[in-house]
């Protein structure tokens, strides 16, 4: 089930529900301590059935958010610190905020982070029958390109900086971590490679400082986190992305 930890105590925000069958995550929660998850109940009446929702918990009270018209299950997938949570039902996302409920539509984009300004990183399948990295800005998908693969951007900070990763042009493994930032791709494994073990081969966190978690793969079965701290660059460019083939 899901927990919240505070003060050196553990709060079940579900109680009761794994022996009723049912089973819960908390996928994110805010500064103010908003908590953003997905429960899924067992509905014992004939036929026996699982119901997932979405749901928020703050400071002991619980709301779920119920799926878009025509759709029969809801998903939280992350949230901001203005309180917006984001959500999935069916093949549409959508923003629930104090219970009022805000349609994106069926972006045909996986959702994997938000920020504060309401922008979302996550993928597209592209024209050119790769999956990029892609960032939904008010209303438009902006298409981040990649170094020579398949992409995909992982998360985002305040500044609309995208992390995650990407396959290299005749390389299907490794991929190595990237950073779209300000129009252009960073080949992180790249510009590290010298300092690290083995291959960073995905980014999954950024700050507005630009502080980057990443992790770094070394034969046979070793994982390696790493954090990044940006310094000066001097003349080191990011490279302009490839978004057609």
């Amino acid at each position: 089930t899901a927990f919240l930890f505070r003060n050196g105590q553990l709060i079940d925000l579900f109680p009761g529900l794994l022996e009723s069958g049912g089973h819960a995550e908390a996928e994110a929660i805010n500064d103010a301590g908003l908590i953003a998850g997905n429960v899924v109940f067992l509905e014992i009446l004939p036929p026996i059935t699982y119901i997932g929702r979405a749901f928020v918990w703050s400071n002991g009270a619980l709301t779920l958010i119920e799926p878009l018209a025509g759709e029969e299950e809801s998903e939280a997938i992350d949230v901001n610190n203005r309180g917006e949570v984001l959500c999935r039902s069916g093949n549409r996302a959508f923003f629930w905020e104090d219970g009022v409920v805000t349609e994106l539509g069926a972006l045909g984009m996986s959702l994997n982070d938000l920020n504060d300004a309401g922008q979302i990183a996550g993928g597209i399948v592209a024209n050119d029958g790769y999956f990029h990295a892609a960032l939904y800005d008010d209303g438009l998908i902006i298409d981040l390109g990649m170094l020579g693969g398949h992409s995909g951007g992982r998360a985002l900070n305040n500044l609309g900086h995208v992390v995650g990763l990407s396959e290299i042009e005749g390389i299907d493994w490794p991929p190595h971590a990237a950073l779209w930032r300000d129009g252009a791709v960073f080949d992180l494994h790249a510009l590290v490679e010298n300092q690290i073990d083995g291959v960073l081969i995905s980014a999954s966190g950024i700050n507005d400082a630009g502080q980057i978690i990443a992790t770094a793969w070394r034969e046979p079965y070793i994982w390696i986190a790493y954090l990044l701290t940006p310094v000066d660059l001097g003349d080191v460019v990011g490279s302009i992305p490839t978004k057609v083939r």
